[in-house]
């Protein structure tokens, strides 16, 4: 039976549920993040480069260039949210908590630059609660120049995320990346955080192919250096192959990394949450849960009000039925067969007369998504007619 306890009618999602049941979505970031203090501080939505710089004009810290990176790697719109501060110079933690909750339609929060562990904190536990927004992060800003501090300080940093929030919810990334002047920065060439370069990535993905596939791969537009070029074992302390400890829990946090690959540009080489649980270490599996969830509660929200009764739990299941459908005809879920790729139950078993009494209506929901294959393994065979390669999966 369902541990929630409704006051008012509407869709209510079991958290109890198990995790293969809770499945996310397309949409828009946010960019928080100083502005001038000419500037109107009213969060708006830009559409363009020249229409942020219009609307807040050289905007302080890295907000501004994290917005353009955005619009260089194809983002379309997304919203300015300027912060607020407090008299003691921290940041007005429940103002933003109140802007956020009222913005519906954006999938992403990106803070470029501010990678305080308490604000950090403070958003990814922001997304939790609200139910439907993922968090991409940026390492802290490494003064040192040694690679291996900065990879040690990152991974530190991660550990700390780890322990302080619901970490399935956020992806961090590694290193900064070197830009072109921008007004009211420096005047020359700079490095700056990665998340405003990495939404618009995301954005493109969304819009392309689908939140099922990985934001990952894809050149890097308006970059010209990384801070650090990592060697391979750099990457896989930031990047290590999934193992778990006694717990069942992954025993150490994933980094995305990004690479200059020799002919291919710089690109992100990974596409990992911070989760500590290996049900949702991939972005593109949390998404994909989540952009699920927000299409069954803006949709199904049509039936509130319903007679309970079969003619409604037939009319429910056809419309999700469908949507799953769709979803798995895009690749989004796996199986040989619809079945197999996802289940869907409202009958007199999960729906008892205690519950129909109460006014509820309860569907489980089990999906499989597709979990992006990261490690491809080839076999080369050489023989007298030439060599052949075969794709092997890897153990």
């Amino acid at each position: 039976m369902p541990s929630i306890a409704p006051t008012l009618p509407g869709l209510y999602w079991n958290t109890d549920a198990a995790t293969q049941g809770e499945v996310p979505y397309g949409g828009i970031p946010a960019f928080i993040g100083r502005v001038s203090a000419s500037a109107d501080p009213t969060p708006a939505a830009v559409e363009s480069w020249s229409q942020f710089q219009q609307r807040f004009g050289a905007a302080t810290g890295f907000l501004s260039p994290a917005v353009r990176g955005y619009f260089e790697n194809g983002g379309a719109r997304c919203m300015v949210v300027p912060l607020s501060y407090q008299d003691d110079g921290n940041v007005d933690l429940d103002a933003l908590d109140r802007t956020l909750f009222a913005m519906d339609d954006i999938s992403l929060l990106v803070a470029p630059g501010l990678s305080d562990l308490t604000l950090q904190t403070a958003l990814v536990d922001l997304a939790g609660r609200m139910g439907d927004r993922f968090v991409v992060l940026d390492a802290p800003q490494q003064q040192s120049a040694s690679a291996d501090a900065a990879v040690a300080a990152t991974i530190g940093h991660a550990e700390a995320l780890q322990q302080g929030c619901d970490s399935r919810l956020a992806a961090l990334y590694f290193p900064w990346v070197m830009v072109d002047p921008w007004p009211g920065g420096p005047t020359r060439a700079s490095f700056v955080p990665p998340s405003g370069h990495m939404a618009g990535i995301y954005a493109t993905t969304d819009a392309g192919q689908g939140v099922h596939v990985a934001p990952a791969n894809a050149v890097i537009e308006g970059i010209y250096d990384l801070r650090f070029l990592l060697t391979q074992e750099q990457m896989e302390a930031l990047y290590p192959r999934p193992s778990l400890d006694e717990t069942g829990r992954l025993a150490a946090p994933s980094i995305n990394c990004l690479r200059a690959l020799p002919g291919r540009g710089m690109r992100p080489w990974g596409a990992r949450t911070l989760s500590t649980d290996p049900d949702w270490l991939h972005v593109s599996v949390r998404r994909l849960i989540i952009d699920l969830q927000r299409w069954l509660t803006r949709n199904l929200e049509a039936f509130v009000f319903e007679p309970n009764d079969t003619l409604l739990r037939i009319r429910l299941l056809r419309a999700m039925e469908q949507h799953l459908s769709e979803r798995y005809m895009k690749g989004a879920l796996v199986g040989e067969t619809m079945p197999d790729a996802f289940t869907l139950k409202c009958d007199a078993e999960n729906n008892p007369p205690e519950l129909a009494e109460a006014g509820m209506l309860v569907v489980d929901v089990g999906v499989a998504p597709a979990v992006p294959r990261e490690f491809l393994v080839l076999r080369l065979v050489h023989q007298s007619e030439g060599v052949t390669t075969t794709s092997i999966n890897p153990a």
